[in-house]
């Protein structure tokens, strides 16, 4: 929700998520765009692999949108052909990043996509399950940001243990 009262109303992408399926990308734009209803300026786009792609970057070129929202395959494919420039991201979100990272191929497209925006920009990873093979990732991928996930089962017990 921060990320959307941030977005400047220039035509630039200013925040870019990225998940892992094409459902958990439509389901978070339309989050987008309910929190964005009262901000008429503030567009919203969602890129998905499965359609054509001349569809998204027309809809990139003619009505730029401030926050997109898409699979990392997908974005990869649009920022190789320059559209989206990724010049001016300021969030750069993942969300169920351990979904993204574990899988190789979507791996390296994060990596490549990370690689092509900003060194400035806020770094935002979601999760609910870390492990420790992930982590190490997620630490090249941040700068000065904490990573906030759930906590483990094991971890949870021994909260608990120490809380009686």
């Amino acid at each position: 929700m921060s990320t959307v009262g941030k977005v400047l109303s220039s035509f630039k992408v200013s925040v870019l998520v990225m998940c892992h399926t094409r459902e958990l990308a439509f389901q978070i734009s339309r989050e987008y765009e309910s929190f964005s209803k009262y901000m008429l300026y503030v567009k919203v786009a969602v890129f998905f692999g499965g359609l054509a792609i001349k569809k998204d970057e027309e809809v990139l070129k003619k009505d730029c949108p401030h926050i997109v929202v898409g699979t990392p395959g997908r974005i990869l494919a649009l920022t190789r052909n320059k559209t989206p420039n990724l010049r001016h991201i300021k969030h750069f979100i993942l969300d169920e990043c351990d979904k993204m990272l574990e899988q190789l191929d979507m791996h390296r497209d994060v990596q490549e996509i990370f690689r092509m925006s900003p060194h400035e920009k806020q770094v935002m990873m979601f999760s609910a399950i870390l492990s420790k093979e992930i982590r190490p990732v997620c630490r090249k991928l941040r700068s000065r940001n904490i990573i906030i996930g759930a906590l483990n089962k094991a971890t949870e017990d021994r909260l608990n243990q120490h809380n009686r």
